[in-house]
């Protein structure tokens, strides 16, 4: 299948440049595939989504991409072939064969930009993107605090004014909850997440404030049943994915925003807000998202969820627009040089 994304992120001088074409190349995998349209958007680019089937071979070893008889990606999904754009955005270990093989099989005609550490020497791409936890260096390693995004203030604005009618009954201040679940280190007990419930509910009563909550696709159904009684009677909106989803609505409109550990494109999203985001632990986090919620503390974006508001603020996280500005100014480079 693909996907066509109209490029508007780009205003005042960047209108000037001439347009960019960009390839989103996923593999249908939710979290990453939302790296690479916030990282088009924030490009203002004229984007495709193109989802493949990624070679076995190149999930094990990305690097025999270079190899011209391989192929870079499996029978049934979309074909990796001339005319090339100007970008091609990949993230995750899968797709970074494909990126390795798109740029060579260019002739560097493709800039590539390829999200998270696949574990590859960063010369086999024009720009690596990485968490700061992560060990990759080099001139052309972009580090950043948390995930990419495409989350503006435009965007949060206008969904709050859809969104607003839906919960126009809670009281103030409002709190949106943004409840992940199961992940690669840990399963949530149902128990737990009944537990998590009660929790919010005794939050909202002795703050007195109203809850929109949105669950994800990991959390579950029994978990997400489980949410929604132990919610019943508090005033609260409780989405479990029936109906147009409210979750960017919710952020618009939050006064404040809990959301739980276990996802870092979770929290990168609250912290686009601006607004106070508090940190739930549904389960003990360890490495990496442990590190990555230290991080974030430390620079004063979130605290942690001790059934109390909090008050505080920061500068709105925009990891897209940082990582887009060092691609754009590759991109002028590129076309300002003379042909050969």
């Amino acid at each position: 299948m693909t996907g066509r994304l109209a490029g508007g992120g780009a205003t005042g001088a960047q209108e000037e440049r001439p347009g960019i074409e960009a390839w989103i190349v996923s593999d249908g995998t939710v979290g990453r595939e939302v790296q690479g349209t916030g990282l088009a958007a924030a490009l203002g680019a004229e984007a495709r989504v193109l989802r493949v089937r990624p070679s076995r071979l190149l999930r094990a070893a990305p690097r025999a991409a270079l190899a011209p008889f391989v192929a870079l990606a499996r029978e049934g999904g979309e074909a990796l072939a001339p005319p090339w754009p100007d970008v091609a955005i990949t993230c995750g270990r899968r797709l970074a064969g494909a990126s390795i093989g798109l740029r060579r099989r260019s002739g560097g005609r493709v800039l590539t930009v390829h999200i998270q550490d696949p574990r590859v020497p960063p010369r086999h791409f024009d720009f690596l993107v990485t968490p700061q936890h992560d060990p990759a260096r080099g001139g052309n390693v972009i580090r950043t605090l948390g995930s990419l995004n495409g989350l503006t203030a435009e965007r949060l604005k206008a969904e709050a004014a859809e969104t607003a009618p839906r919960v126009a009954r809670l009281p103030r201040p409002l709190v949106a909850v943004s409840v992940g679940g199961s992940n690669r280190r840990y399963a949530l007990p149902v128990q737990r997440m009944a537990a998590f419930g009660a929790e919010l509910a005794e939050f909202a009563g002795r703050e007195g404030c109203g809850l929109m909550v949105a669950t994800s696709r990991r959390t579950g159904a029994a978990q997400a049943a489980a949410l929604s009684a132990a919610l019943a009677g508090t005033p609260s909106v409780v989405w479990t994915g029936d109906g147009a989803n409210p979750y960017v609505g919710f952020l618009g409109l939050a006064d404040y925003i809990v959301v739980s550990a276990d996802s870092v494109n979770m929290v990168c999203e609250a912290c686009r807000t601006g607004r106070p985001v508090l940190v739930a632990a549904l389960e003990e986090e360890r490495g990496r998202l442990a590190v990555f919620h230290r991080e974030m503390e430390r620079r004063g974006l979130t605290r942690r969820f001790r059934g109390r508001l909090e008050r505080w603020s920061y500068e709105p996280l925009d990891e897209a627009g940082a990582v887009a500005a060092r691609v754009r100014d590759a991109l002028d480079r590129r076309r300002e040089a003379p042909a050969a």
